[in-house]
């Protein structure tokens, strides 16, 4: 592996985290370059709450996560700030200026409150110019790697070559 090869990513709060650390390594380091991939796994992007995170799902199914949870962790971390104030781009990557960054794998279930925040952050990235690469899992809640099937078995091998491409493109 040569010094250039960095992936960066996070499920959930760390997929959130990924994605604000790589707009800050671009517009506070001016190091981008040195980032291969971001792998983003059913962050919370837009804390102004999205439709999914209020409850407005494509699929009832269940999930770990809830409109009331979400609320709750909401106010947590932006207590006093109202929902277009959450939607600040410092602190919803959804709504940050995403030209620039590296490839990007996004990954969601359809039955994950946070499903429309995977899906903005995939169609504005897109929509920038970012290399995306969107898996969404039929029937899959938030933490959805938790469950032994398929559909898991499906998204670590995926990932898995999503993995070895960035790396062999970047040791090129």
């Amino acid at each position: 592996m040569t010094e250039r090869q960095l992936l960066i990513g996070g499920e959930s709060a760390g997929g959130y985290m990924t994605a604000i650390v790589a707009l800050r390594i671009r517009d506070e380091l001016g190091a981008i370059d040195r980032v291969d991939g971001l792998n983003l796994v059913f962050g919370v992007y837009d804390w102004g709450r999205s439709p999914s995170q209020r409850g407005l799902r494509p699929h009832a199914g269940f999930d770990i996560l809830d409109p009331d949870g979400i609320e709750f962790f909401g106010n947590c971390f932006a207590p006093n700030r109202s929902g277009d104030e959450r939607r600040a781009p410092e602190i919803s990557p959804a709504y940050a200026d995403l030209r620039g960054l590296p490839p990007s794998l996004l990954s969601v279930g359809t039955c994950d409150h946070l499903l429309d925040d995977t899906l903005m952050l995939a169609s504005r990235a897109a929509a920038a110019g970012v290399d995306v690469d969107l898996c969404v899992l039929p029937e899959m809640p938030h933490a959805f790697m938790i469950f032994d099937c398929a559909m898991t078995k499906y998204w670590v091998d995926r990932t898995t070559r999503w993995f070895d491409a960035r790396l062999a493109k970047a040791s090129e």
